[in-house]
């Protein structure tokens, strides 16, 4: 009798064994591909919260460079005017002035002075139709308004800032709103005595407007709060304002969110809701102010104190998504993210239960705009154009005059070459500060390449943009002689004024003024030695 030989493969232990070894493998190949994709999303959600504080953190910068030139304006008319307005011989004269400066700043919807028994004595309206000094018939008795109450108690020098709200007149809403920050300060005679005060009413849309432009940059939406949480700007145009109307007081973010409003009251941090990712900053107006440069800093009372500018980033939002930390949304978004690598692991995992083999892959990259360029701080050449093009058609409303000045460092290259790259980044960011040393809060830097880059100048005519550039080549040449540098610091440029018309073209605007830069390399070129012989 004869046994039977064993097959050296048993096909029906194999078939028993595969689901096993099968699941293993698919489960270890899965479980790495689940722990890379959280950490990818992890880092994601790190850039994403960075991003939005440093947008809040301009938007906070925004206000209080906006009002801290606001309360300068205010210190300024108080100082100049005042042994006029004490006089009372030239009233006529003063309100023409002031007529004009309104007229030119084209931020104050009324330039009022209020005598010390609140009779209004000057007042002047603003209008993009006409600015005009309202007849002594039409002035009226303020005595008994909160801001003139409440200055009339303040000191020399100190300023009250009202609560920000929509004008009225005659106690009706204005149509089309006018959202409205009234600055304010007393007046005294040589004597000491109260005489009056000076008020401003600023149109606040100039700096919402400003805010608006950054929070376009948002992955989200961010809007601003006042100290009771109503809404001054957001996306939604119903829920802002609320406050000024009798029927929308409920319509505030406490009372829609009151569990988030709590978590706000806690210093700044970012935290995760149903309703997405909030990042939020707390104002505190005052302080903020304090530090500003100021004309007078003998005391500044706000109304309203403390503001919260709020990034949400909704969870319905596509970016948002990825703040919906539970398992199950989790695995939905790196299986939705990795279908062709499910079929890999399960054509590995099939092959592999004879053999275990371990696959690792990991693809993804986090795409991330930046704003700014690394090395020098200055807008990067798309985030810097997407500005200017707003502004042009925010200067194509308004009128306001915009020049842009085309820069070239000299002899970049030639520093490069023969005294190296290091000696050539110490060149470009000696001009960049030097630059921004130089202009004003308002204007901002594009860098366009490696040597060239674009000054943009708000407010100012063409005039005025060259006596800044000849501050910046009188730098320049301050350090050229006090520091024993083996290069000259040196920089060729073009200035243009933009002229608003139907069809303008932002590329030719550059390209102008880049011809006119190389005009002037060239004639410097002829006679400029950069780098000095030793």
């Amino acid at each position: 009798m004869s046994l039977k030989k064993k097959p050296l493969v048993n096909t029906k232990n194999i078939l028993k064994s595969f689901p096993v070894l099968f699941l293993i493998l698919f489960s270890i190949a899965f479980f790495r591909l689940f722990i890379a994709g959280m950490q990818v999303e992890k880092t994601k959600m790190d850039e994403i919260e960075r991003f939005e504080n440093g947008l809040l953190d301009y938007e906070s910068k925004i206000i209080a460079s906006d009002l801290g030139k606001r309360i300068n304006d205010l210190h300024f008319m108080a100082e100049a005017y005042l042994p006029r307005l004490l006089s009372e011989s030239d009233i006529q004269g003063i309100a023409e002035e002031w007529r004009i400066y309104s007229e030119y700043k084209g931020l104050y919807d009324q330039v009022r002075f209020i005598d010390a028994d609140g009779i209004e004595k000057i007042r002047i309206n603003y209008s993009e139709d006409e600015t005009y000094i309202v007849d002594q018939a039409a002035l009226q008795n303020k005595k008994d308004r909160y801001y003139f109450t409440e200055t009339a108690q303040l000191n020399k020098g100190q300023i009250l800032i009202s609560r920000i709200d929509l004008n009225m007149e005659n106690g009706v809403i204005e149509i089309p709103i006018k959202p409205t920050i009234r600055l304010s300060t007393p007046i005294f005679s040589e004597n000491d005595q109260f005489f009056g005060i000076l008020i401003l009413n600023y149109l606040a849309d100039n700096f919402l407007n400003e805010f608006e432009t950054i929070a376009n940059y948002s992955e989200g939406q961010i809007f601003l709060l006042n100290p009771d949480s109503y809404w001054i700007y957001s996306d939604d145009p119903e829920q802002n304002w609320s406050f000024m109307f009798d029927d929308k007081q409920e319509i505030n973010f406490k009372e829609s969110y009151p569990a988030t409003w709590q978590e706000m009251q806690a210093p700044d941090h970012s935290f995760i809701t149903e309703a997405g990712f909030y990042t939020y900053k707390t104002i505190d107006l005052k302080e903020s102010l304090d530090n500003e440069h100021l004309i007078n800093d003998q005391g500044i009372f706000p109304d309203e104190n403390e503001f919260r500018i709020v990034s949400l980033i909704s969870s319905d939002n596509k970016v948002g998504d990825i703040f919906k930390t539970d398992l199950i949304s989790r695995i939905k978004r790196i299986i939705n993210a990795n279908i062709p690598n499910f079929f890999i692991i399960l054509v590995v995992s099939f092959l592999g239960s004879f053999s275990i083999a371990i696959v690792r892959q990991s693809y993804f990259q986090i795409k991330f705009f930046s704003e700014y360029d690394a090395l020098t701080g200055t807008f990067n050449r798309r985030a810097g154009l997407d500005l200017l093009t707003k502004m042009l058609v925010k200067d194509d409303r308004r009128k306001t005059g915009i020049c842009l000045c085309f820069v070239d460092i000299n002899g970049l290259k030639t520093v490069n070459d023969v005294l190296g790259h290091d000696a050539g980044d110490e060149l470009i960011m000696t001009v960049v500060n030097v630059i921004k040393q130089t202009i004003r809060e308002s204007d901002f830097i594009i860098r366009m390449g490696g040597d060239e880059f674009l000054i943009v100048f708000s407010n100012v005519s063409q005039e005025m943009a060259e006596a800044v550039w000849g501050r910046i080549l009188t730098a320049f040449e301050k350090i050229n002689l006090t520091e024993n540098r083996r290069y000259r610091v040196s920089a060729s440029h073009g200035i243009v004024e933009y002229e608003p018309t139907e069809n303008g073209d932002i590329d030719k605007w550059i390209k102008d003024a880049d011809e006119i830069m190389y005009a002037e390399k060239r004639e410097l070129k002829k006679k400029e030695i950069i780098v000095k012989k030793q």
